[in-house]
């Protein structure tokens, strides 16, 4: 190979790496985002079956303090709605977070 054309090699294998890392940062991993605090999380409180079971949901906020940010059914046969802390917590006492 020729000087000449090693340098062009060179320049085009750089080009090529340059544009697949630009296109793999703008539609791959630099385009996730990680939940934020509690978000995704399972929460549980007590008061299920007389307290011999705990009640589970999932945290779809940031944060309890935010508007709607638990995703849970209110019992058996009840649908998945979004809830706030306080319907969540009720007078139980919250438990843990996973």
């Amino acid at each position: 190979m020729t000087k000449l054309k090693k340098i062009w090699f060179y320049r085009n294998w750089f080009l090529f790496l340059a544009l697949f890392s630009v296109l793999a940062m703008r539609f791959g991993v630099a385009q996730t985002s990680a939940a934020g605090a509690w978000k995704g999380y399972a929460i549980y409180r007590d008061g299920v079956l007389g307290n011999l079971n705990d009640h589970a949901a999932l945290m779809d906020e940031n944060n309890i303090k935010q508007t709607m940010p638990i995703i849970h059914a209110h019992g058996t046969g009840k649908t998945v709605q979004w809830d706030t802390w306080l319907d969540f917590k009720g007078d139980h006492v919250f438990k843990r977070l996973f």
